[in-house]
């Protein structure tokens, strides 16, 4: 037959062969199962996520990724610029050392050299002249909120001293605390040798019996005095740091009647390292730093 009237005769349902219709369905089954998975490649079940999707509804995803990733490295970079601005305390061999003493204020000399500190409330009063034979000294004196005078630091260069050989009266250390600073070596046999040391000193007075007493610092050693001499209240420095005196006395003098400590006996003396008085110059005294 005519491929074309075979096509117009199977086409008429009056005229169809009815044993080719399970031919037919399975025909039709076939399809239907062969396009079920593209279905679902495609767009999946109704109400079933689709694992595949148009590349267009992907940037909404990629964008909220990339939007996180900023976020996060911003956060990162704030946080590494503030851990670097935190203050950190500088210690003596970077520059101005920290206050060791709680609520303290640090005093930094005039000429850069050294530091110390005093308690809140008192004044560092710094001046400056040239003796008679064109030594320079530069004094800080350390008074407390009444104003009195308490302490004061010199720093000398080129200053004369007159001979200081004066008989030792029994003069004996109270008090003494070895500091950790550096000093020069001494080799003059009138200066007496060792390691810069706070020192609590007292002598008795030939005339009334009473003790004189210092609170200041020096070049000290076991012995206050080198063949009966007492030598000068000073701390010989390294080079490139004038001489120090620190304390509430400074000038070279004997333990007379111009001391600025005076005791009825020996133990009074003693008991007077109690006193909060004692204890605040002896923090002054101590938290002296070279720079």
């Amino acid at each position: 037959m005519d491929p074309i009237a075979k096509l117009i005769s199977e086409s008429d349902p009056m005229r169809r062969d009815p044993a080719r219709l399970p031919e037919a369905a399975a025909e039709l089954r076939a399809v239907v199962t062969e396009a079920e998975p593209k279905a679902q490649l495609i767009g999946g079940a109704p109400g079933s996520p689709s694992p595949i999707r148009p590349k267009k509804r992907r940037w909404p995803r990629v964008s909220v990724l990339a939007a996180s990733l900023a976020v996060i490295a911003v956060a990162v970079l704030v946080v590494f610029l503030n851990v670097n601005r935190l203050p950190t305390p500088i210690s003596p061999a970077s520059g101005q050392p920290a206050v060791q003493n709680s609520g303290w204020q640090l005093y930094l000399e005039g000429s850069g050299q050294l530091s110390f500190e005093y308690p809140p409330g008192w004044q560092a009063q710094e001046s400056f002249k040239n003796d008679q034979n064109g030594g320079e000294i530069r004094t800080v004196a350390v008074r407390n909120p009444a104003g009195a005078q308490i302490a004061l630091l010199s720093l000398e260069r080129g200053v004369a001293y007159p001979e200081l050989c004066q008989l030792n009266q029994g003069v004996q250390l109270v008090d003494t605390v070895p500091l950790q600073l550096p000093v020069k070596s001494i080799q003059n046999p009138n200066m007496l040798p060792g390691k810069p040391s706070f020192v609590f000193r007292v002598s008795p007075d030939a005339v009334t019996g009473e003790v004189r007493g210092a609170i200041l610092l020096r070049n000290e050693s076991s012995t206050p005095n080198i063949g009966g001499c007492l030598s000068p209240d000073r701390i010989y420095a390294p080079d490139g740091i004038a001489l120090i005196g620190f304390g509430d006395e400074v000038t070279p003098a004997k333990l007379d009647s111009a001391a600025p400590l005076t005791f009825k006996d020996l133990a009074a003396a003693k008991a007077y390292q109690n006193t909060e008085e004692y204890q605040t110059l002896k923090k002054i005294l101590t938290s002296l730093r070279f720079r």
